[in-house]
């Protein structure tokens, strides 16, 4: 006795999949150039992620000296150079990081730097994948002012050593409404008295002591006979 089993098998299932399609993920910076003043003091720069995924992803912005622009490259002076670390939750599609600005109170010609995107061979093995643009550009506007100019000093006059005069001290003089005379126009002394004392008076007010000096000679206008050395 032969017994045909006729019971049907269930149908085959694949087991799902916890991966996204491939090439489902794709990170990119959400424009190409970014304008900021050197006195903002620093730089907003935002990357996006596109397509389903069921992880999180981490990826690096760096920021460097280029070599490709058409304008005068920044350098390390005038921005920072680094890496900087790009997250992006399940739930989250955009990421940023903030790049230092340094402002060197310096008038200078607008400069640029680039920022660009590095993903790591473990999410490229999980299909994240490189977008566009993955390179930007960011223009630094300097706005430092011109410093006022001033006209130099003239210069200093140079001014010929004079010798010193040297002046005699004048004697003082008596004070206004002061007076000094001879007490009276005439002498008489005789010849064997060996001296004439001659009498000097000062009148009206003074506050300081005084010299007067007097002269001795032959005067022809006398009528009497004129003495002689005598």
């Amino acid at each position: 006795v032969f017994i045909k089993d006729d019971d049907k098998a269930p149908p085959v299932t694949k087991p799902p999949t916890t991966r996204p399609p491939r090439y489902g993920n794709r990170i990119s910076f959400s424009q190409e150039e970014y304008t900021v003043k050197e006195s903002d003091g620093y730089v907003v720069v935002k990357a996006v992620v596109s397509g389903y995924r069921r992880f999180s992803i981490q990826a690096v912005a760096r920021s460097f000296v280029p070599t490709r622009f058409n304008i005068p490259a920044a350098s390390s002076r005038d921005f920072k150079v680094g890496e900087y670390r790009l997250y992006f939750p399940v739930n989250s599609n955009v990421a940023t990081v903030k790049i230092p600005i340094y402002n060197d109170n310096t008038v200078e010609a607008t400069e640029a730097f680039a920022v660009s995107l590095y993903i790591s061979d473990y999410y490229q093995d999980k299909w994240v994948v490189y977008g566009n643009p993955f390179l930007v550009k960011v223009i630094i506007k300097d706005d430092d002012k011109h410093p006022a100019t001033t006209k130099p000093p003239p210069p200093p006059t140079t001014m010929k050593p004079t010798q010193p005069t040297t002046r005699k001290p004048a004697p003082p003089t008596p004070n206004p409404g002061t007076s000094v005379q001879f007490s009276q126009e005439q002498y008489m002394v005789d010849e064997s008295a060996g001296h004439a004392v001659l009498k000097v008076i000062v009148t009206g007010r003074r506050s300081s002591m005084f010299s007067v000096y007097y002269k001795v000679f032959v005067s022809s206008k006398f009528q009497l006979k004129p003495a002689s050395s005598d």
